[in-house]
Order: structure tokens, then C-alpha cells, then sequence
């Protein structure tokens, strides 16, 4: 099995605007953009699922964003050592049919397109820098990969590392019987890059939205639709008939609010506010209780985590949904 030092996180953005698409409005340019992000890192989890089928001579990094030394910024969607070689993977999921004319790239309607080599060769030569300054002793290979099943690229020039869509299968049968024994600094390397990553992109953009402006209640995590009171012990989705275990939506509904506002409280009248006042404030004090520390008495009080294993019917729920499971004890 192939050895993955550094798994891809879902990007910190989508998972805001998981959230706040239910809650919210979101502006046509926003969604765009929301499209967008979705689309890519789509296509960054379909070539991560060919990487797993590596052997495990092959040590893979995903989703790595630093600052180098010169105070550049380096984002790299996939890294993989073999040997003495760094694979590094520019991925995009682009649909549809593209050309190049004059190194310049378009889509067939005309629209120019930024060219996605400029920025491989660009992280190309800030890896191999940096390599050269910690004196690391690995050759940096780029890949420019496609991997939308429709994508079709004329007039690509055969002397440039680009991946289509058809040619992937081959290029890893190609790797798999070309393994190479690891070089001996391979994992000081990847503790190396590790270290320098950053836990969000430089890139991030920045959201503007207000508690006061968004929809309380607690949603759907199948339709975004809001939820009904069925009974003391589960909600009811009308739209698309689901029907949700109260503790774990409202604990659904404590991890947005700790997503989109990480420095508020959390306390029983805040919780029973945001999730629209569908469960009463006793049930919820309890389900914090059994699941947070109680800091502070009376009006004062909140609540903080606590390391906890959730049982199987709660992780099973909440890693179902568009969120992922809450953390586990070494991730608290």
C-alpha cells in the first residue's frame, strides 16, 4: 500500500460555503467561484485514488502551501518521491475542448484561458531551489495532468509534461513497473515540506457574513432543506423525507457554528438561537453536557471540547454528509 505522509483536506472555503449556502443567500459571482473551487478539488480527489494504487515505495504528499525562503508562495496540489525523483503534480479538471495557439490557451468559445504551464514550471523552479539550498538530492519532474474525463487539448506540444485524461492509465502502469527503492533522506524531506506547510492557503479568500444576517435553524444534510421537530429524539427533513437523530444535528449544527465563527462561545441560549429554538434549551444543555466540558456557572457558563470518541452511529451519520466526521481524540 501506498505510503501517504500528507492526505488533502476538503479547502477550508467549501466547507464555508457548505455551510452558509443553507443559511444564506449566496451572489452569483460567489457561487461562480464556489463552482470552481468544488470543480478542482473534485478532480485533485479522482488523481488522488489513482495515487493510492502506488506501491509502497512511492511516499506521497497532497495539498502542500508554503512560503519559501525568498518569500515566494508555493502551492502544489500533488508530490510524490520515488527514488532519488520528486513527481510534481499540477492537477486540473477542466471539461470541455481546448486549444493552444501560440502558447496561448483557450476554451473553443473564444475565452483565453491563464496558461496552466507557466504556473507548473514556476513551482517547478521554486522546488528545485529550495531542494538545492537544504541540499536534498532529488530531480524535480513536473506533470501538468487533466483528469475530467471530457477534457480534449489541441495543438499540445509534444515536448511539454502533459497528462490527458487517456494517457493516465498508461503512465501509472508505467510508475508501478518502475519502481524505485526510497533514497534514505526521502522521509527527512517529507518532514521537511511538512513542516513549512501552512494549515490554510495563502490563497484563501476572505468571507463577509454576519451571525445576525443568517438563517437559524438546523439543516438537511442530504438537501440543505431546514429541519422539523418530529420528536423528542429526531428531526424530520418534508423535503426529501429523512429523518435525523436530534444529538447528532445539533451537534452538526455546534461544528458550523464553531466553523464560521471560531472565537464565539458556545453556550445553551447561543446553540438554542442558532438552531432556530427547534429543540428545547434542557435538551440541549444535556447533549453539550454529554459532549463538552462545562466551564464557568449560571448565565455565565459555556462549554468546551473534550476528547471523545463519538460512537459508531454518530461517525457513520456525520462523516455521510458534506462536513466529514467530527475529530477523533488525536485530532482535538
Amino acid at each position: 500500500m501506498t505510503y501517504v505522509s500528507k492526505k488533502r483536506k476538503k479547502p477550508h472555503q467549501l466547507v464555508l460555503w457548505d455551510i452558509l449556502k443553507a443559511r444564506t443567500d449566496i451572489e452569483s459571482t460567489d457561487m461562480q467561484s464556489y463552482l470552481r473551487i468544488e470543480k478542482g478539488y473534485e478532480g485533485e480527489c479522482l488523481f488522488d485514488q489513482r495515487l493510492k494504487q502506488l506501491p509502497e515505495q512511492f511516499l506521497i504528499l497532497n495539498d502542500l502551501h508554503f512560503i519559501t525562503y525568498s518569500q515566494a508562495t508555493l502551492q502544489i496540489d500533488s508530490l510524490v518521491i520515488t527514488g532519488n525523483d520528486i513527481l510534481l503534480f499540477e492537477v486540473k479538471h477542466y471539461e470541455g475542448d481546448f486549444y493552444i495557439e501560440n502558447d496561448h490557451w483557450y476554451a473553443f468559445d473564444e475565452q483565453k484561458i491563464t496558461n496552466p504551464l507557466h504556473q507548473l514550471k514556476r513551482s517547478e523552479s521554486l522546488l528545485s531551489k529550495m531542494l538545492r539550498n537544504e541540499q536534498f538530492p532529488f530531480h524535480v519532474k513536473p506533470y501538468l495532468v487533466f483528469t475530467h474525463p471530457e477534457f480534449t487539448l489541441f495543438h499540445a506540444p509534444r515536448d511539454e509534461p502533459i497528462l490527458l485524461p487517456n494517457q493516465l492509465p498508461r503512465f501509472f502502469r508505467y510508475l508501478q513497473h518502475s519502481t524505485k527503492q526510497l533514497h534514505p533522506s526521502a522521509y527527512r524531506l517529507a518532514k521537511h515540506l511538512l513542516s513549512l506547510t501552512k494549515d490554510t492557503s495563502p490563497y484563501q479568500p476572505t468571507n463577509t457574513y454576519d451571525y445576525d444576517d443568517l438563517k437559524k435553524g438546523v439543516f438537511c444534510q442530504t438537501c440543505s432543506s431546514p429541519l422539523a421537530y418530529q420528536t423528542r429524539y429526531f428531526l424530520h427533513c418534508p423535503f426529501c423525507q429523512t429523518t435525523n437523530p436530534v444529538d447528532i444535528a445539533i451537534l452538526q449544527a455546534v461544528k458550523e457554528l464553531r466553523t464560521l465563527f471560531p472565537e464565539e462561545k458556545i453556550t445553551t441560549l447561543k446553540i438554542h438561537d442558532w438552531t432556530g429554538k427547534i429543540v428545547s434549551k434542557p435538551r440541549i444543555r444535556q447533549i453539550l453536557q454529554n459532549h463538552f466540558i462545562r466551564q464557568g456557572h449560571g448565565k455565565y457558563s459555556y462549554y468546551m471540547e473534550k476528547k471523545i470518541t463519538f460512537n459508531k452511529e454518530l461517525n457513520t451519520v456525520l462523516s455521510s454528509n458534506i462536513y466529514g466526521v467530527l475529530p477523533e481524540d488525536d485530532d482535538m
